[in-house]
């Protein structure tokens, strides 16, 4: 059997509602004393507080009764009272849900950072023996987890200090409440840069992906 895992986190639902199939991208249902209406769900767009969910009828829901959406990626469900959306013609808006529940994943998918950007952290060691600070560049990252590049110079003080907090985001102070444990540290094809392998002891917050990603925009911007 399946086991399913409640999702609070707004970025974690964003990013399993895009890896829905295009053909089958879920439904939409009600269930009312002696009928269930069904709806399938023919497209979606995703906004960065809300769902837009799209079908070929229109919708007609009772408000005595919540609605339910199912994301065919990882059987993402949650459940919207009436309050919580909005109809109009074959459309249903509704924010991100507070809670929703998937099946489990064994680990969370790393997403690389586009090509050409180089988006940079600040570091700092947790640890009294320490206060240095260092600059990192960011070449993948998922909701528990950083895969960083620095130089071969810093691959002893990685060694040395496995243990991190980030101060900075972009040169711009960011107080992030996870912190983030070296799992490994390899060497890349270039050999002067190592890859550090990082994992967090809780979801990194949405605050922290949406400075990543706007960081990566505005270096794209400016190469266009």
């Amino acid at each position: 059997m399946e086991k399913y895992r409640l999702i609070e986190i707004q970025t974690e639902m964003a990013e399993l509602a895009k890896k829905a199939p295009t053909a089958e991208l879920g439904e939409i249902w009600q269930t009312i004393p002696n009928r269930r209406e069904i709806y399938k769900i023919k497209k979606l767009d995703i906004l960065p507080n809300a769902f837009v969910f799209s079908t070929s009828i229109q919708f007609e829901f009772d408000i005595a009764f919540p609605v339910y959406v199912k994301i065919n990626h990882r059987n993402l469900i949650f459940k919207l009272n009436p309050e919580d959306y909005k109809t109009h013609g074959i459309q249903l808006v509704c924010n991100f849900p507070k809670e929703a529940k998937a099946i489990e994943s064994r680990r969370y998918e790393r997403n690389a950072m586009p090509e050409g950007t180089q988006v940079m952290l600040t570091l700092r060691p947790i640890s009294e023996k320490t206060a240095i600070d260092v600059d990192v560049r960011i070449l993948d990252v998922s909701l528990m987890g950083l895969g960083i590049q620095v130089g071969n110079i810093n691959k002893d003080f990685f060694q040395r200090n496995s243990v991190f907090k980030i101060i900075k985001v972009g040169g711009v102070p960011h107080n992030e409440s996870a912190h983030f444990t070296v799992c490994h540290i390899t060497l890349k094809d270039d050999k002067n840069f190592v890859k550090v392998g990082m994992s967090a002891n809780a979801f990194l917050s949405d605050a922290l992906m949406r400075k990543i990603q706007q960081e990566a925009e505005k270096q794209l911007l400016e190469k266009s």
